[in-house]
């Protein structure tokens, strides 16, 4: 008689594929490469001109001597000039493999809220394995650029963690409301289109599950707090140049619709991995079904607030709907010839279809690094 798993030896199996698959599609690029990858050159002068300027905020870049308002969220280039400035790491060396980092310790933080939203260590494990593989949950952040967009990506997941537990949970903690202001300042001074996707996702949760006197003061306390902490930057910036600077870059696209190419494509988990995209829907339907549109909204609806961003901010979402695609239509009908009484969804890696399928799952992921 063939053995089961049992929950704490699937958790443990898929938590080392995890970490392992997903440092490896996040190393490997940069590994490639003795430079920061794609993009990031604008980025390196405004560190340099940071530093040159002994920490104060400068008022306009030196880069290609065309005076460009030095008024993108600064923390990133902070981070890297002092780490630079403390440790003698060379500040290529930094921008290549800085994003990698961080952009790795997103893993743990959307397993902590996909756990509360699942109710299950174990559906976490699987969504977080499929989170951790999807090209648009690491390329863009990894790359010269995601010296602003990893810690952008990481304080928005952060703040969403937070305000789950205070929206949905009811969390009166002074850790829960101290988590959501500082991770929510953080994302603000990090990178403002991760801002708004974070912003949306608070208001989501506020309009689900928290138009009580409870959640409405703890919004309050919130927007303030971050306000004031933040102020310090984007006053100084109002002051220098302008409310034009920041309606300049809200209106950097002009076509938002072209953006929804990738969602109505399938595209959106990446270029070659529509596969996924198949999964997601049918997750959808499973949502449906159950009338839990919460993830849909979410996912749908973060390409409404910033087409641009989308891609990667619906990530999380869309994990976890691929992750009720298995768990809830693939496994189940893979193991229809199971007593009911003992089956479980995660027994389906007992068998040898199971098995295949989830091979072949990770090295079509892999493959893509």
């Amino acid at each position: 008689m063939q053995k089961q798993s049992k929950p704490k030896e699937v958790n443990g199996l898929l938590a080392i594929l995890t970490v392992v698959f997903g440092l490896f599609v996040r190393a490997i690029p940069a590994w490639r490469s003795d430079f920061p990858l794609t993009d990031g050159g604008m980025f390196y002068v405004m560190i340099r001109d940071l530093q040159a300027a002994d920490f104060a905020l400068p008022t306009f870049t030196s880069f290609n001597h065309a005076q460009i308002p030095f008024a993108y969220p600064p923390f990133g280039f902070y981070f890297t000039a002092a780490l630079n400035h403390l440790t003698g790491i060379p500040l290529l060396k930094l921008i290549q493999w800085q994003p990698v980092v961080i952009n790795a310790l997103t893993i743990p933080i959307v397993y902590l809220f996909a756990k509360r939203l699942t109710h299950s260590s174990t559906r976490a494990w699987l969504a977080i394995f499929i989170y951790a593989l999807i090209p648009n949950s690491y390329w863009w952040q990894i790359v010269g650029g995601g010296i602003t967009r990893s810690f952008g990506g990481l304080f928005a997941f952060s703040f969403v963690y937070f305000a789950y537990r205070i929206y949905h949970d009811k969390d009166d903690s002074r850790f829960a409301l101290t988590g959501m202001i500082l991770s929510g300042a953080l994302v603000v001074i990090s990178h403002l289109e991760w801002a708004l996707q974070a912003a949306f996702v608070g208001l989501l949760f506020l309009l689900f599950w928290g138009l009580t006197r409870f959640a409405v003061r703890k919004t309050l306390i919130s927007v303030l707090a971050i306000l004031g902490l933040t102020s310090f930057w984007w006053l100084t910036i109002l002051g220098r140049h302008g409310l034009q600077v920041f309606l300049t870059a809200s209106t950097a696209t002009e076509n938002r619709l072209l953006f929804f190419r990738p969602l109505l494509g399938l595209k959106f988990t990446g270029e070659i991995t529509t596969f996924i995209a198949i999964f997601v829907l049918l997750g959808g339907f499973v949502a449906i079904i159950r009338k839990d549109y919460l993830l849909l909204i979410w996912g749908v609806g973060s390409f409404l607030v910033d087409p641009r961003s989308a891609v990667y901010a619906s990530v999380v979402p869309f994990s976890i709907l691929a992750m009720y695609s298995i768990s809830d239509l693939i496994a189940p009908y893979l193991l229809q010839g199971q007593p009911a009484e003992t089956r479980h969804w995660w027994q389906f890696l007992d068998l040898r279809v199971g098995k295949l399928f989830f091979g072949l799952f990770a090295i079509l992921c892999l493959s893509q690094a």
